[in-house]
Order: C-alpha cells, then structure tokens, then sequence
C-alpha cells in the first residue's frame, strides 16, 4: 500500500475540529494511523465550457 500523504486533510481537520483533534488523535503520530484507515470520498462539481472550439 502507498502510504503518500499529500492532500493535507490532517491540517484542515485539525483546524475545523479542534476538539475531535484534542481527544481523538492527539499527535500527528496518530493521525497517521487514523488516515491510513480512512475512506475518503470525493464528491466534484463541474461546468463545461465553450464545447466545441478548436484549439491552435
């Protein structure tokens, strides 16, 4: 398994949800542990645009 952390998701938990970060995980440490065990979902809003022009 990768265990490449790169989206940042630990600096942003940490920052919203002080208190979860306080209790729960603790250390950075910790966080480790937890995100390798998390089940992320990505959810995408997108428009397209200008469909049909050609590049030059």
């Amino acid at each position: 398994m990768n265990e490449s952390y790169v989206l940042g998701i630990g600096s942003r938990v940490r920052a919203k949800y002080p208190s979860y970060w306080g209790e729960e995980v603790k250390t950075s440490e910790n966080w480790d542990e937890i995100y390798k065990e998390m089940d992320v979902q990505v959810q995408v809003d997108f428009k397209i645009k200008r469909t049909g022009m050609d590049w030059k």
